[in-house]
């Protein structure tokens, strides 16, 4: 249910009843980028801080990263799937959401800015349609980055009590800033370390796959075109199939292809196929994956127009 237009004003001391959590995948490197936005509500967020703790302590690991989910790192692989099966019973009884948007970097409806400004741009799309049109009203937000991001959350915390109209983007000094609208409830944003919070380890374990599945999406293909329902090898077809792929790649597609089952089994609505890598067809579902595609470009002012649907 989206919120009225008329948000209180933000102030850091206002308490606020959900938190989100973001990381983002691939900035710099590949055709495909990626953020997700982990959202719950404060009560759900202390629950799954502690169990995510106990999965991290039992695989004798400080911080998950996506990068190094490889071969040669099985327990990061095994630590990946512990965390799916922790997150998808929360997402099934809505307690928790995980949106992801990806975009490929060189389309042409993405203007050849540099990475910064098109992040900044994504991190609105979440914001927009996660923040107000996936959560009921009269809640307040508190959002948690992660610190290690290449966005500047410092120079955006200046335009938090600002007044906002429709104009969602501002030019300081030839720099194009985020501005965050009031009406998206925002009371405070502060990056963290994710080695010291946790639960920023899992939007960088959505985003990894999610940009993953698309940059490697053909090759996936090529390697499991004989799979049998829900991606099931038989171990010699499998054994097969990995000649050729890197240590890396062999552990991703296995994971990607755990997630992939999950997703059927549970009837998340989740698709691989359809659009050669993740996607939801329905938004609303609450593990979402969307890649970011505008029709048409202003060629005026070349800017993107901020719309999601």
């Amino acid at each position: 249910m989206a919120r009225g237009r008329n948000a209180k004003k933000m102030n850091a001391r206002e308490t606020f009843t959900h938190v989100a959590y973001s990381d983002e995948a691939y900035y710099s490197e590949g055709e495909y980028r990626s953020i997700s936005l982990l959202t719950l509500n404060v009560e759900t967020a202390k629950q799954l801080r502690r169990e995510l703790t106990d999965i991290l302590k039992k695989f004798d690991i400080m911080e998950f990263k996506w990068r190094k989910v490889k071969l040669r790192s099985k327990k990061y692989y095994y630590c990946a799937k512990k965390i799916l099966d922790l997150v998808i019973p929360l997402a099934l009884k809505n307690r928790i959401r995980v949106d992801t948007i990806i975009w490929n970097s060189s389309t042409k409806y993405i203007p050849k800015r540099d990475n910064a400004s098109i992040f900044q741009l994504m991190y609105y799309q979440l914001f927009k349609n996660v923040l107000i049109k996936r959560w009921q009203a009269n809640i307040s937000w508190k959002l948690f980055p992660d610190e290690q991001s290449n966005i500047n959350w410092d120079e955006i915390k200046e335009f938090l009590d600002l007044a906002s109209f429709d104009a969602d983007i501002l030019t300081r000094g030839g720099k194009r800033l985020l501005q965050l609208v009031k009406n998206f409830d925002i009371v405070e944003i502060e990056a963290v370390d994710s080695k010291k919070e946790v639960l920023s380890q899992i939007p960088d374990l959505f985003a990894g796959l999610a940009a993953f599945s698309r940059l490697s999406y053909s090759k996936y293909l090529r390697r499991y075109g004989t799979l049998k329902r829900y991606g099931i090898l038989s171990e010699q077809e499998e054994n097969e199939q990995e000649e050729g792929l890197t240590g890396s790649e062999r552990c991703r597609f296995k994971l990607l292809g755990y997630f992939n089952r999950c997703c059927k089994k549970h009837r998340l609505g989740v698709s691989l196929k359809s659009s050669g890598g993740l996607w939801t067809p329905n938004p609303s579902n609450p593990i979402n994956f969307w890649t970011f595609k505008e029709q048409s470009l202003n060629e005026k002012t070349k800017q993107v127009p901020l719309s999601y649907f």
